[in-house]
């Protein structure tokens, strides 16, 4: 062999040898990583409660305010709140909007009403979303609610693209158009250098440009404080995710979940992409875990995306658990044959610990069938009223819709619900809706949905009498109207109900049937009083 020839073999085998060992090093610091993430989902609730007392302080703080400065604290305590607890940040919004600075500041009104738009979208709530974006004109607005109101619609928009990419894919592509060009607005409208950075990196991310994404990224990460770093991860994660490069992918979601388990936030992205990453090397039970505590969490953040997306991988990895568990147990049989047929004398006691295992292995796996039945209720239903909720009651309307079952579509709103919420206070309007809710019982053979907030959406089916159906609301009414609060005995109760009837002889959606009902409704909430209009 010449000389030159040798250089160049050796210098071949060097690299080899160096890309072996880069990639056994990151294979072992993403071991590193997701042993700190375990710890962490094993403190979560201590992280909660840690964010739940800094947000309650706020709060408590903003009390002993006044003016400009308990709007800033407010402020500083929705952030808090944000990604955490939709409900408390309704109720943070809703104490800003009784200021006096609120009802003179135009300002302080577009930025609490777009707030509540992006809160909505993260509820799923995409309806109630688009119609207060809808409320203004970007035209009309200065630079930085600009960018407060395009950094709203790109979210929401963004969310409704991943929606749709599973219920209606025929919409995702424009939504999807929509959203990059929203992108490129907040990219031109965006001061700060490094938000700005993060903002191009996600655009070339859109475009499919992962090198270039990742190879910004890398330049910019040095200059980022902590909390630009972990949405620079959340990108970083995303571009070595679509490359294919999963050991890449999995140290930076991992970044990513540890941040923002430690920070307390309920409503996971990164997390359920991870426990997809680790369920394709084989580590069900670590994937179970991440997946569980992703649904538990959005549950609490009522963030329905989320849901939506864990109850679709939930089957995958459930299937991976189990075939694992076939493999152990078909391990252990071959190992009892092999056993007995080697030393006759101690059949008896393998029997045993087999059997023992194995009666073990059946109560893990009841155990956590049930468990995925009790998540799965919670996906479909209504925390405070134990209703369907929006996700889980549409189906059956619109299974029955597509087998053209006639009946009425109604839809109910409690009658001055904001204002009784702010009088008494939102327990005692919890407990109103709880009486609402049980109401329901007494109409036959139907679907109740709470919407959300006060709203809440039947379907009678098999129902073509208009009389009957009008004697089936009247007897709800009256039990509506027989509501008494033991606290609040004076407090009297009323609804408003617009209705409408499909025939089953054509085609109709329930975003159509929804939409006739609703403007009923509008017309009976003019009378108010428990009123009907069909």
């Amino acid at each position: 062999m010449k000389f030159h020839q040798f250089i160049s073999l050796f210098v071949f085998l060097t690299s080899v040898a160096c890309a072996q060992a880069a990639e056994v090093d990151c294979i072992n610091d993403n071991e590193v990583l997701l042993q700190q993430l375990d710890r962490a989902i094993e403190r979560k609730a201590e992280y909660q409660h840690r964010r739940l007392v800094r947000a309650d302080s706020l709060r408590a703080l903003a009390r002993q305010k006044r003016g400009t400065e308990r709007v800033s604290v407010l402020k500083e305590a929705y952030d808090t709140y944000s990604r955490f607890l939709s409900d408390s940040v309704f109720s943070i919004l809703n104490e800003i909007k009784a200021t006096s600075d609120y009802a003179t500041d135009s300002s302080l009104q577009v930025w609490t009403d777009l707030c509540e738009a992006r809160n909505y979208g993260v509820m799923g709530l995409y309806n109630l979303s688009s119609d207060i974006i809808r409320r203004y004109d970007p035209a009309d607005l200065d630079p930085d609610q600009q960018l407060h109101y395009y950094n709203t619609v790109h979210a929401v928009t963004g969310w409704m693209v991943d929606f749709t990419r599973k219920s209606a894919p025929h919409l995702t592509d424009s939504l999807f158009r929509q959203s990059s060009s929203y992108l490129e607005k907040v990219y031109e409208l965006e001061p700060d250098e490094i938000s700005n950075t993060l903002v191009y990196t996600t655009m070339l991310l859109e475009q499919g440009r992962y090198q270039q994404c990742i190879d910004t990224l890398l330049i910019t990460e040095s200059r980022c404080d902590q909390g630009s770093a972990v949405y620079l991860n959340a990108i970083m994660a995303q571009a070595y995710d679509k490359m294919g490069q999963t050991d890449a992918a999995i140290h930076y979601l991992a970044t990513t979940s540890i941040h923002d388990i430690e920070e307390g936030v309920t409503e996971y992205m990164a997390l359920q992409v991870l426990a997809e990453r680790c369920l394709e090397q084989g580590q069900t039970k670590r994937a179970y875990q991440y997946l569980i505590c992703s649904l538990e969490d959005a549950s609490i953040c009522h963030s329905n995306l989320r849901m939506l997306e864990s109850t679709d991988i939930f089957p995958i990895i459930d299937s991976a658990y189990q075939t694992e568990e076939k493999r152990l147990r078909q391990a252990r049989t071959a190992m009892f044959v092999f056993g007995s047929m080697c030393i006759l004398l101690i059949i008896g006691f393998v029997f045993y610990i087999l059997h023992s295992n194995m009666k073990k292995a059946q109560l893990e796996a009841l155990r956590k069938k049930r468990h995925l039945e009790e998540i799965s209720f919670i996906a479909d239903h209504d925390e405070l009223t134990g209703l369907l909720n929006r996700h889980g009651g549409k189906r059956p309307i619109i299974k029955m819709l597509r087998h053209h079952v006639p009946g009425y579509l109604s839809i109910l709103d409690v009658d001055n619900f904001k204002k009784i919420n702010d009088t008494y206070g939102h327990d005692v309007g919890d407990k109103m809706l709880q009486a609402v809710a049980r109401c329901f019982s007494l109409l036959p053979q139907q679907t109740t949905i709470r919407m959300g907030g006060d709203e809440f959406c039947t379907y009678f089916p098999h129902t073509s009498s208009l009389e009957e159906y009008k004697q089936h609301i009247e007897a709800f009414f009256e039990a509506i109207r027989a509501i008494n609060l033991p606290e609040w005995p004076e407090l009297k109760i009323s609804v408003s109900l617009g209705a409408t009837y499909y025939d089953g002889r054509t085609d109709s959606s329930f975003e159509q049937l929804y939409r006739e009902a609703d403007k009923r409704l509008y017309m009976s909430k003019q009378i108010k009083g428990c009123q009907l209009t069909v």
